[in-house]
């Protein structure tokens, strides 16, 4: 098992899942989460809660970004700022005041930004990419003290919007409101005007409203923080410790009610197979789908989708994975992403190294055809590059007495690949009909310090085909948690128990138990049956936690894990592996004042023991980290872990237990002052295993630079180096027994991603991505697993060295163990070159809000060799000299709203 606690958040800090410290000492454990409770306890002084009485406005504001409509008049200035960062509760550098006010249809708001207008910055850049002076107003309008609409502009009037859940634990950016904004810039600063029809908002139905409110103004060149409503540092949440907004009386909640419709329109060309009857060179498709938002009630919103289309989603980035493990891509489609917190139900983490695990990874929904075709020499195939999303609909929202709904369901067709074998044709089916069901709900009481909730989701297939036999036909997994908090919320515990259950045939059981989440095949695994006739299979998963997280420098909690053998959420969701047991204490010290050349600085502490279900120790590990501010605005962050040897269960994937020598993880980035034109940040990971069996270095250099206020261009190159002396390769089963051959590899990676963005106005841009990926892998030093757990590293393996013993010919590696002229087995040649170049370029014109134009240029071309020599020149030379492939699309859609 390899872990590498990496933690570069200057806002969260690095939490109790990113870092983990030392041997399974229960007792003495204790004995120090003991301590902690009992050291350094202090608490945060609550400040007076201001309030603001808006005014009814008889008739609508026209927005020009003035203060010179009749309503503004009549309202009354709220200018008690103070700063929250970097000095608590002084007088801001530059003053702010707002007014507030609303009719039947509207809300409205007024903020004045004093300054002085030369200083004022003005980056212009696309909607929700915050840069520049900013200014916000968040808005609790449920009254809940737990969730907030935020609605921030910047000095040249780019908005962004996203709701704040969980007091401030959550912020889900993809929210996407539709709203009004102008702003300007005078004598005395710059100013901005703000309308948010009532249908964006969600609110009961009492004839009084009261709302929580805090308004925000960020000064890019002092980043600079302050608010109207002081809150603490050292405290914990953040809407409950909002204003009150008063005075909005007799409005109506109103129903959201939006269809968009959309047309695309692509061409694609590419390189021509020979002799493959299905590759023409080129492609050309059209595509009709609809997006809406329904609102059932005011509190409950329904999406739905319907054939919908991605096509100018940026691509995933290239990577070599020689790992067993599925990679982990992020959701990047709008429908998957707008509001997608509801639906997040972590596994055991909620941050750090384990964090992508979820019960629901959207993802899934749409994935490429999971049958693999077995293809003779003479045979061509058409698959689907992605399962076709029939439709998909999401309700989400929260009600007035506190509860919190989301309920997904989405089906996926049936695909077939078309075979051509010497001219004659058939379809074979390479994925199933497909239902995807999830349900979340969460509670919350007591001015939200009790929080419960569960999920439960449900993935059927339609597997009746033999070929499609090889799939579960259902999955269903779920879970509840419950968060309690105290004295003024800064103790907490946690709970969470998860289920997981998996039905099919049993070969689709007997695929699950052997995959790389679970190994059930492993000799050694005496306390799991694994039975060939199985149809289905159960396990749990949960995590208990309890912690400080207000009041005071000292923040600390200690937490309990556990993943049984048979717990499997991968149709639905995501999970690498299971069988484990964990236990971590993890402790932080932060100061946020600035002092000596320090403007903030966090210091973190961290230990961990893992336990497989068996009762072996796995690993133990210390963690020690920081993240800092310096007041020439440079940031730096940097951590180092120690890991013990590790008792790795999955290490042969499938073969006994082997023990890995301990290891050194750690990691050092230095920023340079982002406020500036041009900044740089360096990146430095590096992990050495004991016994030398393991180098990597993984360095990078991101270079940004703003030559103006309406262009941004980075770029950052990327070199790794991986040298392992243990590498696994294969496994084969031989009348004297099984064998597992491992090799040495080294693997170099060279990488830069490069983005240029281009901002005509707030709603018209141009974005170019591309990322060249140069890589090699070569092998060498064949060496057969003996003794996995050996005291002495070296007794743990032996090497094919005898040229009589080990040979090469054909493409493939054959080994001869007697000598007896005989090939016992042979594997392939492992050695690769990837050799891949990717890039998009989006203009985007959202012509009115809501509704847009796309044009897109997608574009894609590889070189891959059976190769492991790493040569620069001739890799790059060899793909930019072949055929690329070229989508060129246009999108058109159109908001209709009432």
């Amino acid at each position: 098992m390899e872990k590498i606690f990496v933690s570069f958040s200057m806002t969260e800090d690095t939490s109790p899942a990113a870092g983990k410290f030392g041997p399974s000492f229960f007792r003495r454990s204790a004995l120090f989460f003991l301590a902690l409770i009992l050291f350094n306890v202090s608490y945060a002084q609550e400040s007076s809660v201001h309030s603001y009485p808006a005014i009814r406005s008889l008739s609508p504001i026209t927005l020009d970004g003035k203060d010179n409509d009749p309503t503004w008049a009549q309202a009354q200035w709220a200018d008690e700022f103070t700063q929250y960062e970097p000095y608590e509760d002084r007088q801001p550098t530059k003053q702010t005041a707002f007014k507030v006010a609303y009719d039947d249809n509207n809300f409205y708001a007024l903020i004045r930004c004093f300054d002085h207008p030369d200083s004022i910055q003005t980056r212009l850049t696309r909607k929700d990419d915050m840069d520049g002076d900013l200014a916000a107003i968040q808005i609790d309008s449920y009254f809940d003290h737990r969730t907030a609409f935020v609605f921030m502009v910047s000095a040249a009037g780019v908005k962004t919007d996203y709701i704040i859940s969980e007091d401030g634990q959550k912020e889900d950016y993809t929210w996407d409101p539709i709203w009004y904004v102008k702003t300007t810039i005078d004598a005395d600063g710059w100013m901005a005007e703000i309308r948010i029809p009532l249908s964006q908002l969600r609110f009961g139905p009492q004839s009084e409203q009261i709302w929580g409110l805090q308004v925000v103004r960020y000064l890019y060149r002092k980043q600079e923080l302050s608010l109207w409503q002081p809150v603490p540092r050292d405290a914990s949440g953040w809407v409950r410790r909002f204003g009150r907004l008063e005075g909005i009386n007799h409005i109506k909640p109103r129903r959201q009610i939006e269809i968009a419709p959309y047309l695309v329109a692509s061409a694609e060309t590419y390189p021509i197979e020979k002799d493959n009857p299905f590759s023409k060179g080129k492609d050309y498709r059209g595509k009709f789908g609809v997006d809406g938002k329904i609102g059932l009630t005011n509190n409950m919103i329904m999406d739905l989708t319907i054939n919908p289309d991605f096509g100018q989603v940026e691509a995933d980035p290239s990577e070599v994975n020689l790992t067993a493990y599925e990679t982990y891509f992020v959701e990047k489609r709008p429908f998957f992403i707008e509001g997608k917190n509801i639906f997040d139900f972590p596994v055991i983490a909620d941050e750090g190294s384990s964090s992508e695990e979820n019960l629901f990874y959207s993802r899934r929904i749409g994935r490429p055809p999971q049958r693999k075709l077995d293809l003779s020499s003479d045979m061509y195939a058409s698959v689907p590059d992605y399962t076709k999303i029939l439709g998909a609909a999401k309700i989400t929202g929260k009600t007035a007495n506190g509860l919190s709904l989301g309920i997904l369901e989405s089906v996926t067709s049936e695909e077939y690949a078309e075979v051509d074998s010497s001219g004659i044709r058939r379809k074979e089916p390479v994925e199933p009909l497909t239902n995807y069901f999830v349900a979340r709900l969460q509670k919350d009481s007591d001015r939200g310090n009790l929080i419960w909730g569960g999920i439960f989701t449900a993935v059927n297939r339609n597997t009746d085909h033999p070929a499609l036999s090889f799939l579960p036909s259902a999955a269903y997994s779920g879970g509840a948690d419950v968060t309690r908090y105290w004295k003024n919320k800064e103790y907490y515990v946690k709970g969470r128990i998860l289920f997981s259950h998996i039905k099919g045939s049993a070969d689709a059981m007997l695929g699950v138990q052997t995959s790389s989440t679970h190994y059930f095949q492993r000799p050694d695994m005496d306390y799991v049956r694994f039975d060939s006739a199985r149809t289905s299979l159960a396990g749990i998963a949960g995590r208990f936690e309890i912690g400080k997280e207000g009041g005071g420098h000292w923040r600390w909690s200690g937490t309990l894990t556990w993943k049984s053998p048979g717990f499997d959420v991968n149709d639905a969701g995501y999970v690498q592996l299971t069988d484990l047991i964990d236990e971590t204490i993890w402790v932080s010290y932060r100061i946020w004042e600035p002092f000596s050349f320090f403007r903030k600085l966090s210091l973190n502490a961290s230990q961990y023991s893992e336990f497989d279900f068996g009762g072996n120790n796995v690993v133990n590990g210390i963690n020690f980290n920081l993240s800092t501010q310096l007041k020439n605005y440079w940031n730096l962050y940097a951590g180092i872990t120690l890991q013990s040897p590790t008792r790795a269960n999955y290490f042969l994937r499938g073969g006994p237990a082997f023990l890995v020598p301990p290891s050194v993880n750690s990691w050092l980035q230095i920023a340079t002052d982002q406020r500036k034109k041009f900044y740089v940040t360096f990146q430095d990971v590096n992990r050495f295993g004991g016994n030398h069996w393991l180098r990597q270095y993984d360095m990078s250099m991101a270079f940004t630079f703003r030559p103006s206020d309406v262009i941004m261009v980075s770029a950052i190159p990327a070199y790794t180096s991986n040298q392992r002396e243990l590498q696994y390769v294969t496994h084969k089963t031989l009348a004297a027994g099984d064998r597992y051959v491992f090799s040495s590899v080294s693997q170099q990676i060279l990488r830069m991603s490069v983005r240029l963005n281009l901002s005509f106005t707030p709603n018209l841009s141009l974005q170019f991505w591309g990322q060249p990926f140069l890589a090699a892998v070569n092998y060498t030093r064949f060496k057969q697993i003996t003794d996995p757990l050996a005291k002495d590293y070296s007794n743990r393996f032996r090497l094919y060295t005898d040229p009589f013993e080990i040979s090469f010919s054909g493409g493939y590696y054959l080994v001869d163990e007697n000598h007896d002229g005989n090939t016992d087995f042979r594997f392939y040649n492992p050695d690769f070159n990837l050799n891949e170049f990717k890039s998009n370029l989006v203009f985007r014109w959202e012509y009115t809000p809501g509704s847009t134009l796309y044009l897109v240029w997608s574009h894609y071309r590889e070189y891959n060799t059976g190769s492991g020599k790493w040569d620069f020149r001739e890799n790059a030379g060899n793909l930019f000299s072949v055929m690329p492939h070229n989508v060129w699309l246009i999108k058109f859609s159109y908001r209709f709203r009432n």
